[in-house]
């Protein structure tokens, strides 16, 4: 089923959804890292520049922490990959990890994000 949308009811979806996170997450507490990667063919170590990862409280690590979304920035994917290569297409991807804030937006429509395998 096809159905237009005004911009006006767009935008006010769009603000309803704001609306939703702003009220689920305690922004003072929100902090962000980027996650410490290690490559193994270059024995190079850094803190990636190209993934977000935001939690509340503190950082426990990736296992331990409260994290509530992962931002994937385009650079993220490898674009010799071609597996890779649709995810870059769609970058940035907002992923979310908080079960509570999924099930608060799932009004929304389940197709417009999917589960994290």
């Amino acid at each position: 089923m096809n159905f237009k949308i005004t911009p006006e009811k767009l935008e006010k979806a769009h603000n309803l959804i704001y609306r939703i996170i702003d009220n689920s997450i305690d922004i003072d507490n929100l902090n962000m890292t980027n996650p410490y990667v290690v490559n193994f063919e270059t024995d190079e170590e850094y803190d990636d520049p190209n993934m977000e990862i935001y939690y509340l409280g503190d950082w426990y690590g990736e296992d331990d922490s409260d994290i509530i979304f992962t931002y994937f920035h385009p650079e993220y994917y490898d674009s010799n990959s071609p597996s890779e290569k649709s995810f870059r297409n769609r970058a940035p991807i907002l992923e979310i990890n908080d079960e509570m804030l999924i099930d608060k937006l799932e009004g929304f429509g389940h197709k417009l994000y999917s589960p994290v395998i």
